[in-house]
């Protein structure tokens, strides 16, 4: 949806940042505190963590997806 058009383009990338700094922040925390109570089984945590915080970027996609519909039409044109 997002590349319909540059407007389109353009929401949905702003919309995604604004998810993804916060839940960035969010997902650093937790990692850190993960990584200080699981430091005797490093290598095995921070893969985990990576497979964990990759999951999370792709899952919002779907929020930005569902923003996208709801501020335009089908064809890209603002609701």
């Amino acid at each position: 949806m997002s590349m319909k058009n540059n407007e389109t383009w353009k929401f949905a990338h702003a919309h995604n940042a604004k998810i993804w700094r916060w839940v960035g922040i969010i997902w650093l925390i937790i990692s850190i505190i993960i990584m200080f109570l699981f430091k005797d089984n490093y290598e095995f945590i921070s893969i985990w963590i990576v497979f964990i915080g990759l999951a999370i970027m792709i899952l919002s996609l779907i929020p930005t997806e569902m923003a996208l519909r709801k501020k335009f039409d089908k064809d890209g044109n603002l609701r």
